[in-house]
């Protein structure tokens, strides 16, 4: 978003003064309001055939991790190199809006082709909508100077709605379809002028209104000082004098990844999967060699992350605080575990049981063998690591929930690291992967690759 340094965090949130200039007067026919934006129609023709062949995309659906946003959307390269390099999963894209700093003509990469793009290879997109600011917001520098709505309540609700349907026409053009979530950017003004904040307050209820007759769903961005404060309060005051946003995104550059919004936004309504936090602004970062001025977020939408069921287990136990060495002579579900495992990996044909017998170390000389293991026929860590590994190799990072975050969670413990046993890759399961990643002399970046997964695979264990 554009909201200025010197206006972000909590210096925003201590402003003393309020804003010398005027209010906007009543709406005249000259006042600003949101033009419709272009349609899929408008696109060019290809661009239209091949958006309306596709489904529409919902984003970002249930979620729990980090994102970023910046001005200009990266390219697909960009992109693709960060996908498997950052702890990025979700990304803001700047799709309509009259306040836009980067309009249509500075976006050279955002294009219906992009959105489905990496819509495909897992990101999450936060589509926002940059249009009329607050009545009493000022402009000029530092601030882009951006069009401001009206002063008067009824003529702010009918922009909001304006605004609302502009970014639903440019949120179609991309491809984003209904049960999606826009969010709405009012940037920094003086809520304690009260006239000021009403207009700001029935806007973005009109917002929401129109998007959710729409089918989309609302978000709003602003500072933690400004229209998220007011929100908050206006619902704490009146529970049913607006109809409110669905999710909350707050900038409080305070540097921490988390979703507590006090003294701001209270822990009531806006709570759990309906809030995201912009914590650190207008940094450089770079990953994969490739380097960006971004915004950093934490957020949890939807439903947040869960974990997904346990998969090829054979209905056995597999997670278990330890694994220990196991040999011929020993019973219990560890054993039936791997036995699973064997099978599994194409090792066995042994029915699965809980006795270490002839036929399991049998199947385990074979596994060692193609492995280039040492051929004892003993489960040894690194034949549990091979072991719980195996499966498919996905993508995997802070906020995934597929199947392979357990077994990647298992062969981590058994490879003599603290790693949780939730099926949830979270901070306690990143830790765990740089830890390993840099006991194989890869680089800890926290992200769960092939190279990671082959090393996992031929049973590398590490030292330290």
């Amino acid at each position: 978003m554009f909201t200025p340094r010197w206006r972000t965090g909590l210096i925003a949130a201590v402003c003393p003064v309020a804003l010398a200039l005027p209010l906007v007067p009543a709406a005249t026919a000259s006042q600003p309001t949101e033009p419709a934006q272009p349609s899929a129609a408008a696109a060019t023709p290809t661009a239209a055939a091949s958006n309306q062949a596709s489904k529409p995309i919902r984003t970002p659906r249930s979620f729990t991790g980090y994102g970023f946003d910046r001005c200009v959307t990266p390219s697909s390269k960009t992109m693709d190199i960060w996908r498997r390099t950052s702890p990025f999963t979700a990304v803001g894209i700047y799709i309509s809006g009259r306040g836009r700093a980067c309009p249509d003509s500075a976006q050279p990469y955002l294009d219906p082709g992009w959105v489905r793009r990496q819509h495909q290879r897992g990101w999450r997109l936060l589509p926002i909508h940059v249009g009329l600011q607050a009545p009493c917001f000022q402009q000029g520098d530092p601030t882009p100077t951006k069009p401001r709505m009206s002063a008067q309540p009824r003529t702010a609700h009918r922009q909001g709605r304006v605004a609302a349907d502009a970014s639903v026409a440019r949120a179609r053009h991309f491809g984003i379809g209904k049960g999606s979530t826009l969010y709405l950017d009012i940037e920094w003004y003086n809520r304690t002028m009260q006239r000021c904040n009403t207009a700001v307050l029935t806007h973005i209820d009109a917002w929401t209104e129109r998007l959710h007759a729409l089918g989309y769903r609302s978000g709003l961005y602003s500072s933690a000082s400004a229209a998220i404060q007011a929100v908050d309060l206006a619902r704490r005051r009146n529970p049913t004098r607006f109809t409110w946003p669905n999710q909350l995104w707050f900038a409080w550059g305070n540097r921490r990844a988390n979703l507590d919004g006090k003294p701001y936004l209270s822990d009531s309504y806006w709570r759990g999967s309906k809030r995201l936090h912009q914590y650190q602004l207008n940094v450089s970062v770079r990953h994969g060699g490739t380097a960006m001025v971004i915004d950093r977020n934490w957020l949890s939408v939807g439903k947040g992350s869960r974990p997904a069921p346990q998969t090829g287990t054979c209905g056995r136990r597999a997670s278990f605080p330890s694994y220990p060495v196991l040999e011929r002579g020993h019973v219990g579900p560890r054993v039936a575990a791997a036995r699973c495992l064997l099978r599994r990996g194409g090792w066995s044909a042994a029915p699965v049981g809980e006795r270490f017998d002839t036929r399991t170390v049998r199947a385990l000389v074979r596994m060692q063998r193609d492995r280039d293991l040492p051929r004892s026929g003993r489960l040894t860590k690194r034949s549990w690591v091979v072991l719980l590994s195996y499966g498919r190799r996905p993508l995997v990072k802070v906020g995934s929930d597929q199947p392979a975050v357990w077994r990647l969670q298992r062969a981590l413990r058994a490879a003599g690291r603290t790693a949780p046993r939730t099926g949830m890759f979270g901070s306690a399961t990143a830790t765990a992967v740089r830890g390993y990643e840099r006991s194989v002399g890869q680089p800890g970046n926290g992200v769960v690759d092939g190279r990671l997964w082959q090393a996992l695979a031929n049973g590398r264990v590490g030292g330290g």
